[in-house]
This record gives structure tokens, sequence and C-alpha cells, in this order.
């Protein structure tokens, strides 16, 4: 959210009020970045833990109609509280004070300086670290729910409510005067729009209401599509993604400790160095780019002044290996003490990474996917015989617990091998889908040409930069949106090259200006296959027309989105002169508004739907397309495989039509 706060109240009980958006956690503030901690906090449920055990006792059964509790129940909120009380004292709170970062973002640390305070047995320690666990869940839960977006209004909506407000006519009256449903009229009311069917009972509201004839279809945009419904596994996906923010399990990277962050240090060092000391594969090998070249800013990817991505991705699937060993039983984690959980060694641990994947697969309603795929081949990678770095890392079976530690190097080879075999395995089963990577654009590639409503939504955000005051930040923004969309799909690049596009007016930038119109030029570091032949060298020309947009935006729109400050990079949306870290979201956004017949697409998208498009054009032009999305030939065709059979299934069917036919005239 950028340039300004947001205020949302849709609570059932109006005593939780809610203030700011983002509680305790990073959020972005005009043009920076704010952490909410103990002595700024910005809250976006102004929740007190007295209202929070309030909702402890809803939880237990302890309030509402249950007049004669269980004694047990009773004992637990006694033995939640309690713990609570203790927990809130050690980070100098109260439970009248509102709930901030100590139940979010540093919950894992506060929790574990409050158990170490305590002098009692270890299972009172994992009672209490249970009691606080499930206060954070109810939390995150309130919270989850307390910010739901509100569905926005729209024009009709306002002129309704105004004309029914004027009228002093309730809503379920006017309805079954004029013949139109109450929930229609309240869908109406609420920010949706009515398809053409919806047209007649709009007239009758219109003479009902006293208004003039097509004062309220006006208002209503002109469409012979019906609503596209969002796809049943899209609303699955969904729902499970909501479910898992809900209930975080990640390693926090402020709980990593310097022993661990040491021995991810070596290993980064294995993975990305010329000469490792240790055996390693030729495919083993992690790439660096330069640090200008992608938004990731983690300092433990970093590798001097370079970033290496795939250690950004691994270092999280690491994390969440961590995160859950250390989460307690009783929520399908380990139990594990964090510190003890910290290690590298864990990774060959067959009974940890299986537990892992099985945790995995249950958050996924029993889907086995590329999620666990990824895990499993890089537990394998690290356990593998002869080049795994595990495997030659015996030593490190020190840094396990006791009661799991091999007791000879002899014993950590079979630890290895049966991790190996185990994680062999879970590659061979992980075939399911969580969801269809085209189901955001399947409505588009069922077109004839799924590149003409992208056409048309350039169009539509034109429009708005059009109506926008001249030389306002809201028409910068439009016209760069507008270029943005345009862009990609003239020259399909992905999501990192993208954001590392860099402009200068001495024409030494990526997106340069030539007598015969804009190119872009792109060096190895700025593409993912840059160490192939593909990546050898990428200049290539932009799209005329999107050309003329260029023009627009590096001379009037960039510098407004800047103000007084540089930067480097071709699209901007920052004043800080780093690359746009969001820009897939706001596409995302962009698509959600003006594509119509989808909810929404990431930039990733755009590279299958020029492909598509091509591709139906001409059904041949394989080496065109891998041209295009600068990828393999094989890479290409194993993608677009289904397009060649759907052309070839089209011919012979036709051939068989036309023997019919012949047969029929006879």
């Amino acid at each position: 959210m950028q340039g300004q706060s947001l205020y949302i109240n849709e609570l059932q009980n109006p005593r939780y009020s809610i203030t700011t958006l983002c509680n305790d956690v990073i959020f972005q503030v005009t043009t920076s970045y704010v952490v909410a901690g103990s002595n700024l906090e910005t809250t976006e449920v102004n929740l007190t833990y007295d209202d929070l055990n309030q909702l402890l006792q809803t939880h237990l059964g302890l309030a509402g109609d249950n007049a004669e509790p269980a004694p047990s129940a009773t004992q637990q909120l006694r033995n939640h509280k309690s713990a609570l009380t203790g927990f809130l004292a050690s980070v100098g709170k109260t439970t009248d004070a509102r709930v901030g970062i100590e139940m979010t973002t540093r919950f894992d640390e506060s929790l574990q300086t409050y158990l170490d305070l305590l002098d009692v047995a270890d299972c009172t320690k994992r009672d209490r670290r249970s009691y606080l666990h499930r206060y954070r869940d109810l939390f995150a839960a309130h919270r989850n729910e307390a910010l739901k977006p509100r569905r926005k209004t729209t024009t009709l909506s306002e002129a309704l409510r105004e004309a029914i407000a004027k009228k002093g006519v309730a809503p379920k009256t006017l309805a079954k005067a004029v013949g139109v449903s109450t929930s229609a009229i309240q869908r109406y009311l609420a920010g949706a729009v009515p398809n053409r069917r919806g047209i007649p009972g709009l007239h009758r509201l219109e003479n009902a209401l006293g208004l003039d004839r097509d004062s309220l279809t006006s208002l209503v945009k002109d469409s012979d599509e019906p609503a596209i419904a969002d796809a049943p596994e899209n609303q699955a996906f969904r729902s499970q993604q909501a479910l898992r923010s809900a209930d975080p399990y990640f390693l926090p990277v402020a709980a990593i400790s310097e022993i661990f962050e040491r021995e991810w240090r070596q290993f980064l060092t294995y993975k990305t160095t010329v000469t490792p000391g240790l055996e390693r594969t030729a495919k083993g090998v992690w790439r660096c780019i330069p640090a200008n070249t992608t938004p990731i800013d983690s300092p433990l990817a970093k590798v001097g002044n370079t970033v290496c991505p795939s250690a950004a991705l691994a270092l999280e699937r690491i994390r969440g290996l961590l995160g859950y060993l250390a989460r307690p039983l009783e929520m399908g984690g380990q139990g594990i003490p964090l510190e003890s959980a910290q290690t590298l060694a864990w990774l060959a641990v067959p009974w940890a990474t299986n537990g892992y994947m099985d945790f995995l697969t249950q958050r996924s309603d029993g889907l086995v996917h590329g999620g666990q795929q990824y895990f499993a081949g890089f537990v394998s990678s690290l356990v593998r015989p002869k080049t795994g770095y595990l495997r030659q890392r015996p030593e490190m079976r020190y840094r396990l617990p006791e009661n799991v530690r091999p007791e000879t190097p002899e014993g950590w080879e079979r630890l290895c091998d049966d991790a190996y075999k185990a994680a062999r395995l879970w590659i061979q089963h992980a075939k399911d889908l969580s969801r269809r990577p085209d189901a955001p654009i399947a409505s588009l590639l069922a077109q004839e040409s799924p590149l003409q409503p992208v056409m048309a939504a350039v169009g539509s955000i034109e429009q708005l930069a059009a109506h926008a005051r001249p030389g306002s930040l809201s028409q910068a923004r439009h016209k760069r949106d507008a270029l943005l969309l345009a862009f990609v799909i003239s020259n399909p690049l992905r999501l990192r090259t993208l954001q590392s596009l860099t402009w200068s007016a001495d024409n030494s930038g990526s997106v340069y200006r030539t007598p015969g119109g804009w190119r872009v030029r792109l060096s190895r570091s700025m593409l993912k296959n840059g160490a192939s032949k593909a990546g050898t060298r990428y200049d290539v020309a932009i799209a005329a027309w999107v050309g003329d947009m260029i023009d627009e935006y590096v001379e009037e729109h960039r510098g407004t989105l800047l103000g007084d400050s540089e930067s480097t990079y071709f699209f901007v949306n920052n004043r800080e002169g780093k690359p746009w870290a969001q820009m897939s979201v706001h596409a995302h956004g962009l698509t959600r508004r003006h594509v119509r017949g989808t909810h929404g697409f990431s930039l990733h998208a755009f590279r299958h739907l020029v492909a598509t498009d091509l591709l139906k054009r001409n059904p041949n032009a394989v080496i065109t397309a891998a041209t295009l999305l600068n990828d393999s030939l094989e890479t290409v065709m194993r993608s677009y495989a289904h397009l060649q059979r759907d052309d070839s299934f089209v011919a012979h069917h036709q051939h068989l039509e036309t023997l019919r036919n012949k047969g029929t005239a006879k």
C-alpha cells in the first residue's frame, strides 16, 4: 500500500477497533518500509490481551450459551492465563496492553526468552509453549478474518444508494415492487455490476425511483461477456493459501543462530566457489548475479558484491524444515528445541525429512506436488553418494542431538543412504498439482486471439491516464502501467529481467533508442539462462507502437514518478533507486481490474499467452516461439506439445469430414 494508510472495520464485534494496516510486520508507507515494534506499534487490529482472553474463552466453550462448561475447560483457561501473564511480564507488558510483535514476527524469539527464564520441569515448559502457541494462533486467525478486503463501491452502487435514500424505501420493499430479487439489489448496493440480463431490472428500478431513463444503465459498462466465475480449483487453492498464512511455521530469519549462519556460509561457499574443496557435480554450482539485477536483498543470499538467487530459494526451504522441527508436537511438528533444530545435518535424517514432506502433504490436502518434489531433490543432492555435501561431511553429525546422532562415520554413511532412498521415492511420487499453472489465464488461452483482451486492457489504462490531471502522479502511474503490459506482450521477458531493465539519457541502458526504434539489450547476468547458448547475446527490437509509449514515458512520466530522486531502472515505483520488488503483484492487480474474463494473473503468465497466441496463428513456429521466450527449443516443444497435438487432430477431423461429405454426395 503506497502513499496512504488503509482503514477497515468489518469485525462482527464492534468493540475490537481497527486502526492502520499491518500489525508488527513490514509494511510500506509512501516510499519506505517500516517495521512496527515496541516503540512503534502501528496495528491492523487494535486488540488487547484482555480481548484475546475473551476469544480464548469462546474457543474453549466458556462463553455464550454454555451455562455449565466442563471443569477441564475452566482449568485450561486458568493454565492459559497463567502462562500468558508470565510471558507478558517477560516482554514488559500486562493484559491491558495491545497485542504486538511478541505475538507475530518476534513470537519465537520472545517465547524462547520467556522459557529460558523459567525454572520448571521440561514438561511444564512444553505445556506453556503449547498455551502460548494457541494464543498466537487465535490472534492470527482473528486478524486474517478482520482484514478481509471490503468490496469496492462502484458508480452504480453510489447512485443507487443515493436514490433509495431519497425515496425513503427499504431495498426489500423496492425489490418486491419492481420484480427484482432482493439479493440482486443487495449485490448492486455492495458494488456488483449486473450483466446484460440485469439491464431490464435496472430500467424498472429507474422508473420506481423516479430517475431519468438510462440514468442507472448508463453506469454499467457495455459487455457481451457473462461474468466469469472463479474455477473451483482456484477457489480451493486460495482457501488453502489463506489457511497457511494464518498458520506460519518457517524459522524466522531473525531467530537464525550464529552457529547455523556459519554452517550456511560454508555451504554457500561450497556451492558458489570455483574450487569447493569437496566433490561437486558439474550441475551442482549455484550462479551468482550482480546485486543490481535482482530485488533479493537477503544478506544470507549475498556472495561478496553479488547475489545468489538459488541460495535464497534453498534457504527458504531449509527454514521450512527447521521451523517444522521446532513446531510443537500438538501442532504437527517435532517439538525439538529451537537451538537444536538449527543445523543442516537434519537434512540427512530420514525421519525428519520424511516427516516434513508428510507435513507439507497434509497442508496441501493430500497432494504431493512440486513443493515436495523440489525439497526432495534438494535433499537428494546433499546426500547422494560421492558428491553429496552432507555425505562428505560426517563430522556434521555432532551437531545433531545425542539421541539422533550416529556414533561413527559409517553410521552417518548409512543415514545418508536411507535419506537418499527416501528422497528419490518422494521425487517419483510428486505428480500432483496444487493448481493448474495456466488456470488464471485459461479463459484467454481458449480464445482465438489470447492477446486481444490484454491489448484492450492497455487501451483501458491509457484512457484512465487521459482523464487524469496532466502532469500528475496519477497520470504518470497509469502511463507506466499501460507501458508495462504493452512491453511484456511485445518482449515477453521473465520477471527478474523486467525488474533489472535500465535506462539512461545517454542511451547506455538496457532499454535504448536507435534510429530504427527502441531496443532491449541484456547481459548474461540479466537472463535466467545466461550460462547457456540461448543467453550468450540478447539484443532485440521493441514493437514500434510500444516504442511510442516509451518515448512519452521517459520524456514526461518517469521523472514524475521519481520526483527529485534518481534511478537507473527503467520501470520505477519508488524513489529509493531500487528494483521494483512488487512488480508482478502490481501486474496481477492490473490484469484483475482491466483484463476481462480473468481474476488477474502474474507477469510470468504473459510468456505463456504470447507463445500460445503465436502458435495458434502459426502452428509450426516453434523455433520462433523459442526465440521470443529466449528458451531452448526442447523446453518450448515440451511445454506446447498439446497445441501441436490439437492441431493434428483438427486436421485429421477435417479430413474425415471431407471424406464423409464425399460419401454423402454419392
